[in-house]
């Protein structure tokens, strides 16, 4: 039961963003990665969208965790959007 929750969770994730980015790349080719990670970056589940970077989703989520939390600061509701390649977004 768990399981399944936690992937109607994610494929819910990947639809809210199919449904507001207005990208391309998200609509038609798919291209986003999903997760639900535990606070430290450590992965609970991935969605069931492109599975082939998802691997790196820790990565940036660690590299944020380390050098914003004290600048700007992470806060209850905060967002964060990763795009970068050193970070874990792409081999380098």
């Amino acid at each position: 039961m768990v399981r399944h929750n936690l992937w109607n969770i994610n494929e819910e994730h990947g639809s809210t963003i199919q449904r507001i980015s207005g990208s391309p790349v998200a609509v038609y080719a798919i291209d986003l990665n999903p997760s639900i990670l535990t606070e430290d970056a450590e992965f609970v589940y991935f969605g069931p969208f492109m599975q082939y970077m998802s691997g790196v989703t820790d990565t940036q989520v660690k590299w944020i965790l380390e050098y914003r939390s004290e600048n700007p600061g992470i806060r209850d509701g905060d967002m964060f959007i990763a795009n970068d390649r050193g970070s874990g977004g792409a081999s380098v």
